[in-house]
């Protein structure tokens, strides 16, 4: 409900944005491609299953396609004058000055008569703007692009591509590195170098990541400083006119190189130190002295008792990444220009495309409940005190 009030009130006006999709005035007067851009997408009915409004008005205002005479009515309305006046006084023969002159006075003398407006509820049922956005989400119909005219399902679709293999990258990437990083750590929690190198970690962590993409993408993207700096392929994606999306992916899996290596480190940083935390809270627990009596070593008490509880915290930050995956990071794909789910919200934000904006949205609020309902089903799979009633 919150996205249908959102997306009737952004500043774009979406029958506008059909008849410049549809070329404007071809087809007939600019006027009159409104109004059926206008009836075409609904914007005739009313907005909800009912509305509450004051008696003067009528069933509803959204008949009439021009926000001038809208807006005029609705002030008339408001002086106490009925619609059906207000409709003859327009419909009349007489010229504009006429007109004009005739409701002013209608007016006045409606609000000399009556200051009090008493509500009116009018049911509307199942032929209304809301009923039909949320069935059209339920098909998977979003609208057209107001760019390009294509299906916001379609534009999206592309976009997902780009963003689940880079997002799929890093999660992998993410969370075995910070498995073994955090593992060595608690092994060695006493040792110099892993303190110095919790302290690198711990800076990693604090360092805002489009500050290091763009730090990345200057010193190490270019052999400018020297030769040796030219390690990562440049920005940018490489566009094959005719492949499939999946294989312009694919081909172009060198250059996702660095973006995935620039979106994982602090996700690195912060799984590690939390991994080296959770171990170690269970090197302190009764459980882990009943192993050493065993006769197990370190290494073993390590990996068959205390990893496995220690992991039980990241189940959370595992879930938490799945939404992430979907949505793309706005900065990497910016600064990285690759056509994700990221970039594709910052543009479409810019040119108020905002059936595309709303499909992203809807998608990966779907998207996040799933993934909590996948994390509730797992933590009780793990956990046998945690149970799903």
């Amino acid at each position: 409900m919150i996205g249908f009030l959102f997306s009737r009130n952004v500043p774009q006006d979406p029958a506008t944005a059909l008849v410049n999709i549809r070329g404007g005035e071809r087809d007939g007067g600019q006027e009159k491609n409104y109004a059926a851009a206008y009836k075409e997408l609904g914007l005739d009915k009313p907005d909800f299953y009912f509305s509450l409004v004051p008696h003067t008005y009528p069933r509803t205002l959204n008949v009439i396609s021009s926000k001038t005479e809208r807006k005029k009515i609705k002030q008339l309305l408001t002086s106490g004058l009925s619609y059906s006046i207000i409709e003859q006084a327009l419909s009349s023969a007489e010229s504009e000055y006429l007109r004009s002159t005739r409701l002013q006075a209608l007016k006045a003398s409606a609000r000399k008569s009556s200051g009090f407006f008493f509500p009116k509820f009018y049911w509307h049922g199942s032929d209304n703007q809301y009923h039909h956005w949320w069935s059209s989400l339920l098909r998977g119909s979003f609208g057209k692009s107001y760019v390009n005219g294509k299906e916001a399902t379609a534009v999206v679709g592309k976009a997902l591509i780009w963003t689940s293999y880079i997002g799929l990258g890093s999660l992998l990437f993410s969370f075995i590195t910070a498995l073994l990083i955090g593992f060595w750590l608690a092994k060695h929690a006493e040792s110099r170098r892993a303190e110095l190198l919790n302290t690198i970690l711990y800076i990693l962590f604090s360092i805002p990541i489009f500050w290091l993409a763009t730090m990345m993408v200057i010193y190490f993207t270019t052999d400018d400083y020297g030769s040796w700096t030219n390690i990562f392929p440049s920005v940018g994606i490489e566009v094959q006119p005719g492949k499939s999306t999946l294989t312009q992916v694919l081909s172009n899996t060198p250059k996702f190189i660095l973006p995935i290596f620039c979106g994982s480190l602090a996700t690195i940083a912060f799984i590690a130190r939390m991994l080296r935390k959770s171990i170690l809270n269970e090197m302190q627990l009764p459980y882990i002295v009943t192993a050493y009596s065993k006769g197990l070593s370190q290494q073993e008490v390590l990996r068959r008792h205390a990893l496995p509880n220690a992991l039980f915290p990241l189940l959370t930050i595992f879930v938490g990444a799945i939404p992430l995956i979907i949505g793309g990071s706005v900065v990497v794909e910016v600064i990285f220009n690759i056509p994700g789910m990221g970039r594709l919200l910052y543009n479409s934000i810019g040119v108020a495309d905002w059936n595309v904006v709303f499909c992203i949205l809807m998608l990966t609020g779907f998207i996040t409940i799933l993934s909590y309902l996948l994390g509730d089903v797992l933590y009780a799979y793990v956990n046998p005190k945690i149970r799903f009633a």
